[in-house]
């Protein structure tokens, strides 16, 4: 083996063991793009065929932007919270944290306006923070969240790195700013969501934190309690919403008391009588009593602080003549409900009403505009929808338990359908912000033993999460999804094998190759009893079979799998279908772990002849194959016969993935390697030089290809002689391994010596 390939594989194991992030199993090793191993699943239902697509082109931002992600508009009607704004002005330039919180009488989930004093300090202040405004919604899923900042921090990390070190990427980008930032935590309710992430905010530095929370134990000095409306505040922001100024201030003031002050029922009561002229505040004042709500917030003619503001929102619903007699507006707004209460989608909320986004796009924005304008839902910057969580429980109250039951079950069966239609790794960030809702969409299928749909997220989450690299949670679905067929379809081998399969494939993945056996065995048996032994669905398990036993060192084995797949897809295909490319590749890749480039050679070209004759000459798929030809060609010392290969390797991923992508890094990296074989170290070095542009640019300082171009750069210089630039890369690649390594690990001891080798070159 090469040097380079033996650095490139101690990176990769050094990365790995400490947590740094995870490569994903089965792809390339260090500075190796071949892709050695492909997996597959059976396909004993359509969810499961496998699609081919040309990845997209990468798209590099050329200019430095302020980062902002703040999804509400400014309300030009925000009013009353005047003092309080000045006060948590104050609060964070002083303790550079501020929590805004409700008073102690107040109901849990409030309606006092938390968000909305959050929104506007942002929109109000945003000239005050060059460094950007960043805005994060509390749930259960907040740190995934919260390490998806980089993108809108343009950190450009890799999409396996391991969750908790993109959040700590993200700490200490906020960190290290030298511009003022604010980091917004809205709704941050749930005391463990609160801890899940609290490790990873910014503690030194120039960054604020600004959280909103129905938490009454949370802020210490840097809290600011909002209570409901004094009179004369409710008063003015009833008044100003509704453009009554000159009616009845009397039927006004009786509003506001039947409403308790709340600001949330206010605004929405305003917006009402607003647009509704035919109705005076008398009239609107004796259909709220008629709710027989009023009680609630009324005692001796004056407010009383309750614990439950949902009756006052709830006698707004039933007074809001639109809502009752128009069925479409109903139908969104119950719609809207089963959702998450923050980022609808408005194209899925259409798709839970039967409606065709394409046909009735126009109609349903109407009503969607209707139900804003009566502040029932929020139209984000980015045109998706929000709806306040206290608005949602009142609407959860008011309408009937059968037409809730049946909304939900229709919730379920769209997101189902549509999650099944997108959860392709080409689709990953159309599906990143409707993930809270599928969440939420598996869960009442669990809970409410929605059979087959609770099944089907469990198997598409499992497959989401493991093209993300989360595949600890990966396992979990693929767990339940098991668990699901053994309750309620336990004779179902074809959903059994495709579970058991799955499992096995989250296995590989988290390194535990002998569970992964295991669990295939048991995929193999139950497909057996469905097909025989000559289905491709047979196949493609003892494919499974074959990448486990080669990542344990059992090669023997592994080629006896591959072989039995490649005679089954043969069998079935033909000889030149893709499948059996796949097959042939695989079995390249297993004599090439054994040492036998010449045997691993032909197994290779016959891949790649059927590739280029299925896919053509500029397919991805086909630089894959040319891209291991190469490593052979590298390997067997023929360097211009792999330059030949890497060459139009590179030609490819240029035109598929731009001139910026670390996969073109990879390209570059190979044909430096292959001058540096060749004696042209000059020519070598001009490419490992543009391979650590790009990672750099890509990956940032701290990343492991970075420590592999630093490190072919000292060996291309130490081959010139140019010891003193050798030992400026050397030196680099060694000072940056000690930041995340132990002094005494392999690598950095491995760089040492040759930082003093380059002395005795020197002498």
């Amino acid at each position: 083996m090469t040097e380079l390939a033996i650095i490139a594989v101690i990176i990769t194991a050094l990365v790995g063991l400490i947590g740094f992030w995870r490569y994903k199993k089965g792809k390339n090793e260090g500075n190796k793009a071949g892709k050695s191993e492909e997996k597959s699943a059976p396909s004993p239902s359509p969810k499961t065929s496998q699609k081919t697509a040309s990845p997209p082109k990468s798209t590099r931002k050329t200019e430095p932007h302020v980062p902002w992600n703040v999804p509400f508009p400014r309300n030009s009607n925000f009013i009353g919270r005047e003092a309080e704004m000045e006060e948590l002005k104050e609060i964070l330039d002083r303790w550079s944290r501020a929590v805004i919180s409700q008073a102690g009488h107040i109901s849990w989930m409030g309606g006092v306006g938390k968000t909305q004093l959050a929104v506007e300090y942002a929109h109000q202040y945003k000239s005050e923070y060059p460094g950007g405004i960043l805005w994060l919604r509390g749930s259960e899923d907040v740190t995934y969240k919260y390490g998806r900042l980089s993108e809108t921090l343009d950190l450009r990390l890799p999409r396996e790195m391991e969750e908790n070190e993109k959040c700590r990427r993200v700490q200490r980008c906020l960190q290290q700013k030298h511009e003022k930032t604010l980091l917004a935590l809205d709704n941050l309710d749930d005391k463990g969501v609160y801890e899940s992430i609290r490790s990873y905010l910014p503690t030194t530095g120039d960054s604020h934190i600004l959280i909103t929370t129905c938490r009454k134990d949370m802020g210490g000095d840097s809290k600011l309690s909002l209570d409901i409306f004094p009179d004369e505040k409710a008063l003015k922001l009833l008044i100003t919403g509704s453009g009554r100024d000159s009616e009845n201030m009397a039927a006004a003031q009786n509003i506001c008391r039947i409403l308790g002050n709340l600001p949330l029922a206010l605004e929405a009561a305003g917006k009402y009588l607003n647009k509704i002229t035919d109705i005076t505040l008398e009239q609107y004042c004796i259909k709220l009593t008629e709710t027989g709500l009023f009680h609630r917030c009324l005692q001796d003619d004056k407010i009383l602080l309750n614990t439950d503001h949902t009756s006052s929102l709830k006698a707004v619903l039933i007074t809001n003549r639109e809502l009752v007699n128009n069925p479409l507006v109903l139908n969104l707004i119950s719609a809207a409900m089963c959702f998450e209460p923050d980022n609808i989608n408005p194209e899925i909320l259409a798709m839970v009403c039967g409606l065709s986004w394409e046909r009735d796009k126009e109609l349903v924005w109407k009503h969607i505009s209707t139900l804003h304008d009566y502040s029932l839902v929020q139209i984000q910057d980015d045109n998706r929808l929000s709806i306040h969580r206290l608005m949602r429980d009142a609407l959860r109250e008011w309408i009937s338990l059968p037409q809730l039951k049946k909304m939900q079950y229709k919730y379920v069966i769209h997101l189902q359908k549509w999650f099944d239609e997108h959860n392709e790794e080409t689709s990953l960030k159309t599906i990143s912000p409707e993930l809270p809702h599928i969440l939420g969409a598996a869960r009442l299928a669990l809970e409410d033993g929605l059979w087959p749909q609770s099944y089907d997220f469990c198997i598409d989450l499992g497959r989401y999460n493991g093209f993300i690299g989360r595949y600890r949670q990966a396992l979990e679905w693929d767990q339940k999804s098991k668990a699901e067929v053994e309750v309620h379809a336990p004779e179902d081998q074809a959903k059994l094998a495709l579970s058991y399969n799955n499992i096995g494939e989250s296995w590989i993945d988290l390194g535990e190759y002998q569970k992964s056996i295991d669990y295939y065995k048991q995929a193999l048996s139950s497909t057996l009893k469905i097909y025989g032994d000559k289905h491709p669905n047979v196949a493609s398990i003892l494919n499974n079979l074959g990448l486990a036993w080669k990542l344990i060192g059992e090669h023997a084995k592994a080629v006896s799998y591959y072989e039995q797949a490649l005679s089954i897809d043969q069998g079935y295909y033909g000889k030149h279908h893709p499948k059996v490319a796949v097959r042939l590749d695989n079995l390249g890749g297993v004599w090439k772990a054994q040492g036998k480039d010449k045997k691993a050679l032909g197994y290779y070209e016959q891949a790649l002849s059927i590739d280029q004759q299925h896919y053509g000459a500029s397919h991805p798929t086909v630089a894959i194959r040319l891209n291991n030809l190469g490593e052979i060609w590298d390997n067997l010392k023929k360097p211009k016969k792999a330059i030949s290969c890497y060459e139009q390797v590179l030609y490819i991923n240029k035109q598929y993935y731009g001139e910026q992508h670390p996969a073109i890094a990879r390209d570059l990296k190979h044909l430096g390697g292959a001058w540096d074989t060749l004696g042209d170290h000059a020519k070598a070095i001009g490419y490992y030089e543009q391979a650590l542009t790009i990672d750099r640019q890509y990956y940032g300082e701290r990343h492991a290809d970075v420590v592999i171009d630093l490190n072919n750069l000292g060996i291309a210089w130490k081959a010139r002689a140019e010891y003193d630039k050798a030992r400026r890369y050397y030196l680099e690649a060694y000072n940056l391994c000690r930041e995340f390594l132990p002094e005494d690990h392999p690598y950095n001891i491995s760089l040492m010596r040759k930082l003093k080798a380059l002395k005795k070159n020197e002498l």
